[in-house]
């Protein structure tokens, strides 16, 4: 669960760099850099505190859902709105790596944690 908090972490920063990009960009609509703020923002809430047991667990697979969720509706209003093909293509990129987010979290959420495997190559017999 570690690598996939770290995953989120990065691309929660990319996805506020990108809003902000899209922010200064003047074709763009203004509720769409607001929208992949929210989306980072839940995205980046559950980067800091350890995932080991299921309600945590389930806490992270939330928060990629969330952002799945948010950033399919972005791409819906982007859209309806009719935006240029490198918005959309920008959107559904972050739509397709939050699903990959989501699937991976889901995936991991019934781990447990073996501490008779910690220190495993380190061992000296």
């Amino acid at each position: 669960m570690l690598k996939i908090r770290l995953w989120a972490a990065l691309w929660a920063a990319t996805t506020i760099v990108l809003a902000l990009l899209l922010f200064i960009t003047p074709s763009a609509d203004l509720a769409l850099p607001i929208l992949l703020a929210i989306a980072a923002l839940c995205l980046a809430i559950v980067t800091p505190f350890d995932a080991t047991k299921r309600a945590a667990r389930l806490r992270v697979v939330a928060a990629c859902g969330t952002y799945a969720g948010i950033c399919v509706g972005a791409l819906g209003w982007a859209i309806w709105q009719g935006q240029s093909f490198g918005i959309l293509a920008l959107l559904a990129i972050m739509v397709a790596f939050g699903l990959f987010l989501s699937g991976w979290a889901w995936t991991t959420r019934a781990r447990k944690h073996r501490t008779g495997w910690g220190g495993y190559y380190d061992r000296a017999d």
